[in-house]
């Protein structure tokens, strides 16, 4: 229904976006996808269930003696000997993504469609990424107390099957400017 639509959004959403770390306040280091192209709980499972600090910011775990950095990662317990390549994993990881840090300014948030890291609803559906849903409920129209007219035409949209701008670009028709 509703919800299960509003939460497919909302996982596309956050599918669609990184991070780019500046100062690291507002980039949660085990939930955003600020190094790689996933979350690090996603990518290490394992060390996020051990982690002791599942909330904290990147700013929180990085820390800079002069030119050097230092990735203050605690756990819950010592990792066991079969837990320490995910740890090596990470922390080559984090090392080949020190470069994108810049300590500055505020963190960014960038939309991964768009080539200038901008979002658009246009670049949405360039890409061709909005769900269609089937699970509408189409025969519920019929019982609308609007003009046969208006439900016809919720209907036929209902189905993708009313020629919206979107749609005649899909099937390569051309619309005049």
């Amino acid at each position: 229904g509703c919800w299960k639509s509003i939460l497919f959004t909302l996982d596309f959403f956050k599918s669609s976006v990184r991070f780019e770390v500046e100062n690291g306040a507002r980039v949660l280091f085990w939930h955003d996808k600020w190094c790689g192209d996933q979350p690090l709980k996603a990518h290490f499972p394992n060390l996020f269930r051990l982690a002791s600090s599942k909330e904290a910011t990147v700013q929180e775990i990085l820390s800079w003696n002069g030119s050097e950095h230092f990735w203050n990662i605690t756990f819950t317990r010592s990792p066991n000997d079969w837990e320490e390549e995910s740890i090596l994993d990470l922390l080559s990881l984090l090392a080949d993504s020190i470069g994108n840090i810049h300590l500055g300014g505020a963190d960014q948030i960038v939309w991964s469609l768009d080539s200038r890291g901008i979002f658009s609803v246009k670049s949405v559906c360039e890409k061709k990424l909005v769900p269609i849903y089937t699970d509408f409920p189409a025969k519920e129209i019929w019982k609308s107390k609007a003009p046969t007219k208006a439900c016809f035409l919720a209907w036929a949209a209902s189905k993708g099957k009313v020629p919206t701008e979107i749609m005649l670009k899909t099937r390569n028709f051309n619309l005049a400017s």
